[in-house]
């Protein structure tokens, strides 16, 4: 069967004439479903899914990501996942989501290694979107010292790259 009618018959007109996935095409419907299921694999490659059709620059994964961060608000793991697959959708958006995200949270032994995960993503931005408000983190009394000190770093890091 040619491809033309394979996409056609069965609407796949994200498959490439090499039968490779554009992920710049693909429905976003099934990771979508998948990512709300309670089985921990399937959740998790929605969200990978998610983060490959976002690298596509599709804005509309992104924004079902942050949606995700909405809906999971109380589920540590998955919020971690999730925003590991945000880590190249480099926008201001993205970034005062982000940092919101951070001050929404509090610090504490369960919720550390997310607040770990949307550092390190952050840091990894383009310098003009994230560095400033890194510095103002880095000064606002409200965080504990530990946490001045995670964002100071991050602070030097991206200095350096510059």
């Amino acid at each position: 069967m040619d491809l033309k009618k394979l996409q056609r018959e069965y609407n796949t007109p994200w498959l490439t004439e090499d039968g490779d996935i554009d992920f710049s095409k693909y429905p976003i419907e099934v990771p979508a479903k998948d990512s709300l299921s309670n089985d921990e694999e399937k959740f998790r490659n929605a969200c990978r899914l998610l983060g490959i059709i976002l690298n596509e620059e599709r804005k509309d994964a992104a924004i079902f990501l942050f949606g995700l961060i909405c809906y999971y608000k109380n589920d540590i793991k998955r919020l971690e996942i999730i925003v590991e697959n945000l880590r190249n959708f480099e926008t201001k958006e993205c970034v005062n989501f982000l940092f919101d995200e951070i001050e929404r949270v509090k610090s504490s032994n369960t919720t550390r290694i997310y607040i770990n995960t949307i550092i390190d993503t952050l840091r990894y931005f383009q310098s003009d979107l994230v560095l400033e408000k890194f510095i103002e983190f880095s000064e606002n009394k409200k965080f504990s010292y530990k946490m001045q000190n995670k964002f100071l770093t991050a602070v030097e890091e991206i200095k350096y790259r510059i």
